[in-house]
């Protein structure tokens, strides 16, 4: 069927939805361009492209308004019981488990927070 993986893409079926960064709308890019491959029978009314390649949009919205994506990023509630995780006996013990993992990958690329 349209709109399935392999099939073809259907703008009725499919919805793609990225934050504003580079790398993500390109991972997206990526993705369905191996989830819809190239028809190479012909143009569709999909593919516009010579290499017949789906012409799929892929949707984002400003930064600062990105509520569904990145929403963990603008949530004073979700700061709030991270800073307490971190606090608790179940981090602080996987923090000295791995401190010998972080301090070599960290000596790897300074300036990383590990």
């Amino acid at each position: 069927a349209n709109g399935a993986p392999g099939a073809g893409f259907s703008n009725y079926n499919v919805y793609v939805r990225s934050s504003d960064t580079d790398r993500t709308i390109l991972s997206a890019q990526s993705f369905f361009a191996g989830a819809f491959p190239a028809n190479t029978s012909g143009i569709t009314n999909t593919t516009f492209l010579p290499t017949g390649q789906d012409v799929l949009p892929i949707y984002s919205g400003i930064d600062t308004q990105d509520y569904l994506i990145r929403g963990y990023t603008k949530c004073a509630a979700y700061d709030s019981r991270l800073l307490q995780w971190y606090t608790t006996a179940e981090f602080q013990a996987k923090s000295a488990a791995t401190v010998d993992l972080r301090t070599f990958i960290g000596n790897l690329i300074p300036g990383l927070n590990v």
